[in-house]
């Protein structure tokens, strides 16, 4: 069965363009923090149904190729909209006078989304006359990256794959001193008999740039590695199953594979949500992902 794509989200994560669509190569800054995206936010617009959809949560990275704000609500109540003006620190940007309600332009152009912090005010003025209706927002644009986390998960039968970033696409981010990966739901993780003691899958860490740094094999046990002050648990049958520690200086990027059988959802037609934790000493960020089989 094919694969629907992966739902990226952490508390609500946005939507997250491949390195080849960036908007720009410059390398990002080198005191970039750890921070996971950002929850989706509706601004309600006040005297109206409808909301500003700010997509970012307040922080956008501009490495994205594209941002999009966008005006939503019911359908009567878009209706009624003779225009929308969007303004970016009090000088207007786009004005729309028909409908999709939406300022999306290139994140990376320092004339269009300029990084530091801004307000974003959104002004809905209704047909017939009257005053418009207005809300603002407070928008940071970095050239700093999210943290990334992948999981691929079987739907019953195969490999899974745990993909932990600590700065998505042109890198950049902190060290990486462990991460972790929880069940949010319809995630199991198991240890049969047949694979105990036995290669279950492997631990591949990365450094810039996706240097390999060092490949080890994971073994079926409580302990599936204990080598060079790394350790990996593997607890099956709890939420928090997965959990990799001691990584070395210099590791971006940390891949899990695990063999068929260890990993795989309860239920195969259900949706499935899994969330990655990165830590960099005592800064941590969690991003879940997730999807559905076809």
């Amino acid at each position: 069965m094919a694969r629907l794509p992966l739902l990226a989200a952490t508390a609500a994560a946005a939507l997250v363009l491949p390195a080849a669509a960036a908007a720009t190569s410059a390398p990002p800054p080198a005191d970039c923090p750890l921070w996971a995206p950002h929850a989706r936010v509706e601004h309600p617009i006040p005297g109206t149904k409808l909301v500003a959809r700010d997509p970012y949560g307040g922080l956008l990275a501009r490495n994205r190729l594209f941002f999009s704000f966008s005006v939503r609500g019911p359908r009567a109540d878009l209706a009624n909209v003779a225009s929308v003006t969007w303004a970016l620190d009090g000088v207007v940007k786009r004005t729309d006078d028909r409908a999709p309600f939406q300022w999306s332009a290139q994140s990376g152009s320092s004339k269009r989304m300029p990084a530091g912090d801004h307000t974003i005010t959104v002004s809905v003025t209704p047909r017939g006359g009257g005053a418009p209706a207005t809300t603002s927002f407070a928008l940071t644009a970095t050239d700093c990256q999210p943290a990334g986390f992948f999981p691929d998960v079987p739907k019953a039968r195969g490999a899974s794959l745990f993909n932990f970033q600590s700065a998505i696409e042109r890198g950049g981010g902190p060290d990486l001193t462990k991460v972790a990966v929880t069940s949010s739901s319809n995630v199991k993780a198991s240890l049969p008999r047949a694979l105990r003691g036995r290669r279950i899958g492997a631990l591949v860490l990365l450094g810039d740039n996706g240097r390999r740094i060092k490949t080890y094999t994971l073994k079926g046990y409580a302990a599936a590695l204990a080598r060079d002050g790394i350790r990996v648990q593997l607890t099956p049958g709890a939420r928090a199953f997965l959990r990799v520690t001691g990584l070395p200086t210099g590791v971006k990027q940390v891949q899990v594979r695990l063999v068929s059988g260890i990993a795989a959802l309860r239920t195969p037609r259900k949706a499935f949500r899994v969330t990655g934790t990165v830590y960099a000493g005592h800064a941590h960020a969690s991003v879940t992902g997730g999807g559905s089989y076809a």
